[in-house]
């Protein structure tokens, strides 16, 4: 079990809008890396399939509320009536999944202390992630209501993607292009093969720096 502390020494950040290989790529890092520990996020929504783990914990909003009374959160949203949030980090080496917009509130945290951030930006256009977002529900979840996809469009409407690149540009340490219309045929024909390639894409862009920051 991995040693909590006050603060975190560092905190690996992948950021980027719905769709953007997050998830993804957090499993192949969790493999990689013996001594990063994934800091969890939680929600109020029900599982969209019986086996679905995409977060840590599935609770009810009056739990949700009653612990936000209790704790501090790095970041909370709210989608119709759906809450997300993320806990404030206690483990050495930490793995988060941020939306860009986030950051400036993630900085702020930790600007008065000897954290070290390193963030990586998933770059990824409005329109491919829709794309992608929609070949994810049919493969993956098998889920394609209409209720489902006003969700997944109001997650990378237009100008949130903007804010969140733009907001990202500033503080990223590392950019991925991930548009690649080769990325989301290979999605579209096969899920799984579509996944190993956008850890492929990572890999060769971003691993040897990632490895630089945990060892320094």
């Amino acid at each position: 079990m991995s040693e909590q502390i006050q603060h975190p020494e560092k905190i690996l950040v992948l950021a980027g809008p719905t769709a953007s290989g997050k998830s993804t790529i957090t499993e192949a890092l969790l493999k990689t890396f013996s001594n990063l520990h994934n800091f969890d996020s939680y929600t109020t929504r029900s599982r969209r399939t019986p086996d679905e783990n995409d977060y840590a914990g599935y609770l009810t909003v009056e739990e949700f509320l009653e612990l936000q009374r209790q704790w501090f959160f790095v970041e909370v949203s709210k989608r119709g009536d759906v809450f997300y949030w993320t806990w404030q980090p206690t483990h050495r080496n930490t793995l988060m999944q941020l939306d860009a917009n986030w950051l400036e509130s993630l900085y702020e945290i930790y600007k008065k202390t000897n954290t070290q951030i390193f963030t990586v930006l998933l770059n990824i256009s409005s329109g491919i992630a829709l794309q992608r977002a929609c070949i994810r529900a049919i493969k993956q979840w098998k889920q394609f209501t209409p209720d489902f996809m006003f969700e997944i469009m109001s997650r990378v409407a237009l100008d949130r993607d903007d804010m969140q690149r733009i907001m990202a540009w500033w503080y990223s340490d590392l950019q991925i292009d991930l548009n690649s219309e080769k990325l989301t045929l290979e999605l579209e024909n096969d899920f799984d093969a579509g996944k190993r390639l956008v850890i492929q894409t990572f890999n060769a862009w971003a691993l040897n720096q990632i490895t630089n920051f945990l060892n320094r």
